[in-house]
């Protein structure tokens, strides 16, 4: 611990800048990583809540895409009360205008008032409402008949009605087929009680099953038959009998199903999203690499007084590891809160859209779980640990006769001389091509493989080995610089321009990692910027050949 104290600790605080971009960077590489996860099991979870409150209590659902239900079909259905009780559901996305609230998209809920209280708690307050019972509680079906069975009568939640000022009694206005209607405010939906408060926290608007078919233009049909099963009833034995006994057209399923579609649109651009911001780590495995690698180049004769004293090379080995651990540790300790910001603030720039354009949801970040902790630490120090062996194994290899007495020394860009032979010739441009070719070749025939599963694994191993190829030429690359430019650098600064390309090729080892750590954060930008490009390609093309004309 003395020595870890001395030789690792000290020189990491002494050189506070260098410490603190090394973690910042293993940070922001969790980060990225956590945080497109908790990202996604938000906006997957806000999907859900939405959908679990549009279902209810309902265990299965029967529908008839893609034009719903046909009603004439219900009397033949009435054995469904063998298993429990079934009410019909029309359902639609509807937009909301009002002077306070602007416009919003919300949900349509159209609703048998006598059965839907079987599968949905609709706790509203009765005290505006002549003929009911005064307060807040939940409604029973005949109170719901009472409110919904007027003229275009509608119950909002509470949350929608005060974002929009309205209260009982009041009108508000939905657009439907086009066309802006005024309905009246039946009663507002509270967020009370365990049963109602998913829907009532939803941008939801409950009508009469016969209000919303006319002013939606459904007619004649509705969306799905909801199915609430008795107590004791299995759903999977339920579900079989149903397939069997249903008419041709009609198709059972779980509620659940419809959140799995969802979840299978998104799979795609999630899936995208979380093997790119691997990448991000990448950066930090540079910045890892290349902090080690000072201290070993900084430290070599402090390196070859411990061989003297006894430290055996696995001790020396050890103490730069634990370097490299301690980096990813405060990486990750730094990480994990951060992801969960970038989560939320991602969140919060596409929810406005999502609940405008799409669906009335309430995506929200998970809490911080130890799962998450060790997901962060699974992930920093690995990555750091592999970042750090190849400088703490020159580390361990230093003579410690040849350290002390500076015969071995590195020159002060921390690279060995050249054997004369190998400057200025060809040899010494085939050593540096060497590195990248196994990687460019590996990545030429991993993109050349089919998906597996559906997935595009060998994509993204093609893309990991062009990293690869990419980071190992950067040493070639630099040295072709330095080397072209420096007549260019000479005639336009004379001496300071021809010792500014030296430098660099002589510099080639230790800015190598940096130019590389640099290239890598640049590529994933623009990899991620062409990804959303090419979905966004993708929906306008979907878009031109679904809607094709002029004006609707």
């Amino acid at each position: 611990m003395f020595l870890f104290r001395s030789i690792i600790l000290r020189p990491l605080l002494r050189d506070r800048v260098r410490s603190v971009l090394t973690a910042l960077g293993v940070a922001l590489g969790v980060a990225v990583m956590l945080g497109i996860q908790l990202a996604n099991s938000g906006s997957l979870g806000g999907f859900s809540a939405a959908l679990d409150a549009m279902s209810g209590k309902a265990a299965l659902e029967i529908t008839s895409p893609p034009l719903g239900v046909d009603e004439t079909l219900l009397p033949e259905l009435s054995w469904l009360r063998e298993y429990g009780v079934a009410a019909p559901v029309i359902q639609a996305d509807v937009l909301i205008q009002s002077e306070m609230g602007g416009e919003e998209m919300v949900t349509v809920l159209g609703i048998d008032a006598i059965r839907d209280p079987a599968l949905r708690d609709y706790a509203v307050d009765m005290e505006r409402n002549e003929g009911l019972a005064s307060g807040e509680r939940r409604a029973s079906g005949t109170e719901l008949l009472m409110l919904l069975g007027e003229p275009r009568a509608v119950i909002l939640t509470d949350g929608l009605a005060e974002e929009h000022g309205v209260v009982e009694g009041d009108e508000i206005s939905l657009v439907t087929r086009d066309r802006a209607e005024s309905f009246r405010v039946a009663a507002i939906l509270r967020a009370s009680g365990e049963g109602s408060s998913r829907l009532a926290q939803g941008r939801v608007a409950v009508m009469d099953i016969a209000t919303a078919q006319d002013a939606l233009g459904r007619r004649g049909r509705i969306d799905r038959l909801e199915l609430r099963l008795d107590d004791g009833m299995p759903i999977e034995e339920v579900e079989a009998e149903l397939k069997e006994r249903l008419p041709e057209g009609l198709w059972v399923q779980r509620p659940a199903r419809r959140s799995a579609a969802v979840e299978k649109m998104l799979a795609a651009f999630h899936f995208n999203l979380t093997m790119l911001s691997g990448i991000a780590l990448v950066v930090g495995l540079f910045l890892i690499y290349n902090t080690v690698s000072v201290s070993v180049m900084t430290r070599r004769r402090e390196i070859g007084m411990l061989r003297t004293v006894g430290v055996t090379r696995r001790g020396v080995m050890g103490l730069f590891l634990g370097e490299a651990l301690l980096l990813g540790l405060v990486g990750a300790l730094v990480g994990v809160p951060l992801a969960k910001l970038l989560a939320a603030g991602t969140i919060a720039l596409t929810s406005t859209t999502v609940d405008t354009l799409y669906v009335a949801t309430a995506a929200k970040v998970p809490p911080l779980t130890l799962m998450h902790w060790l997901f962060g630490l699974g992930i920093a120090w690995p990555l750091s640990l592999l970042a750090a062996a190849l400088p703490a194994r020159e580390a361990a290899g230093v003579s410690p006769v040849a350290a002390v007495t500076g015969s071995d020394a590195l020159g002060e860009s921390g690279e060995r001389a050249m054997p004369e032979g190998a400057r200025g010739t060809g040899t010494g441009w085939i050593h540096w091509l060497k590195g990248p070719l196994l990687p460019a070749a590996l990545a030429v025939w991993a993109a050349m493989q089919g998906p597996v599963a559906g997935l595009p694994l060998w994509g993204f191993a093609a893309a990991v080995f062009a990293i690869a190829a990419a980071a190992l030429s950067v040493p070639w690359t630099l040295r072709a610089v330095s080397v072209t430019l420096r007549p260019m650098l000479g005639r336009a600064m004379g001496i300071e321009g021809r010792l500014a390309a030296a430098q660099i090729a002589a510099s080639t080892p230790r800015l190598s990692v940096s130019v590389a750590a640099l290239s890598v954060a640049l590529a994933l930008t623009v990899a991620i910027a062409v990804m959303v490009g090419s979905f966004r390609t993708t929906v306008t093309y979907w878009v031109d050949q679904s809607l094709g004309a002029d004006l609707y």
